[in-house]
């Protein structure tokens, strides 16, 4: 059944909180409310249309949050599991078999397609596209799965791919200040081991 919620919508006439539909979820996706969001250069560059992914597109890649359904195939995290985003990955290619998921060799498609790998978009609908239909040329508008996951939204459609569960039984405030580990921590101590050290 198709999800109605609330996302942040990079357009070319400046970002907006729309409202936005869903597709169903594939095997491998979930639906995740996001606690908190943080912003990086990476969405500020794609809302200028100066990133791989250019607008109209869901922003957000540094998310976390609780997941509230997942697909048939996703038996990572459960519903009710707090969880941390972070980029995609497919999981199966060479480079992700040697624990090296940063160079995946799916990641751009992943990542910077807005689509899924078949093609089908996963917004299909959203208020302020054109004529309100959520489609032109018969293709919806509004890009997702930005990073894998568009968590600038109260609710995200994410591959699970891009989850890590948080142990321990942190509350929802503490889960909202974890968003910016997804990118933020990542990025800034990969530089500091792999090239200030």
């Amino acid at each position: 059944m198709p999800l109605k919620t609330e996302a942040h919508v990079a357009r070319a006439s400046g970002i907006t909180l729309e409202k936005v539909t869903y597709t169903d979820l594939a095997p491998d996706e979930l639906y995740v409310e996001i606690a908190g969001a943080s912003v990086c250069h990476s969405d500020v560059r794609a809302a200028q249309a100066s990133f791989h992914l250019k607008p109209p597109l869901i922003l957000g890649h540094e998310g976390a949050g609780y997941v509230l359904a997942v697909g048939s195939n996703v038996t990572y995290v459960s519903p009710g599991d707090a969880v941390v985003l972070a980029f995609c990955w497919c999981g199966i290619c060479r480079r992700c078999k040697a624990g090296k998921s940063a160079y995946c060799e799916r990641i751009g498609g992943l990542n910077f397609s807005g689509r899924r790998e078949d093609g089908r978009g996963v917004v299909v609908g959203a208020e302020g596209d054109e004529g309100g239909k959520g489609e032109v040329n018969g293709k919806a508008e509004v890009s997702g799965l930005f990073f894998g996951q568009s968590s600038m939204s109260r609710v995200a459609l994410v591959r699970e791919e891009c989850c890590v569960k948080v142990e321990g039984g942190w509350g929802r405030e503490e889960v909202r200040r974890f968003a910016s580990l997804g990118c933020g921590l990542q990025t800034g101590a990969g530089a500091i081991l792999y090239v200030l050290l």
